[in-house]
């Protein structure tokens, strides 16, 4: 619903499970984080967090993994998984890192 998707843009909703993609290349991250998604709804997590990490440039925080994760989000494969993501709050990790917000286990279930 819209109220937890608003708890979830601002911050207020705890990760239950995290995931750190330093040391990971593209490909290998990809798999990775569609796993790791698959493991969190198995386990009736909703709300996770992704670390991607961010090289500061002089053009600001940029990065191949961190500007890779929300286009991967909205692929087909991920999207049946998700209700929504966004940037984390900087106590988690501010643009470095992205809150992810689950589907239950039942609707996923229900739609394969």
């Amino acid at each position: 619903n819209r109220k937890t998707i608003s708890k979830l843009e601002r911050g207020k909703l705890k990760p239950e499970a995290f995931m750190d993609l330093h040391g990971y290349n593209k490909i290998n991250a990809k798999v990775a984080v569609l796993e790791f998604i698959k493991k969190s709804i198995f386990k009736e997590i909703r709300c996770i967090l992704i670390i991607t990490g961010k090289k500061s440039g002089y053009m600001g925080a940029t990065g191949v993994l961190r500007k890779s994760l929300p286009m991967w989000l909205k692929e087909k494969e991920f999207s049946s998984y998700i209700l929504g993501h966004n940037y984390a709050s900087s106590k988690d990790g501010g643009d470095g890192a992205r809150y992810v917000l689950l589907r239950k286990k039942d609707k996923v279930l229900e739609n394969e």
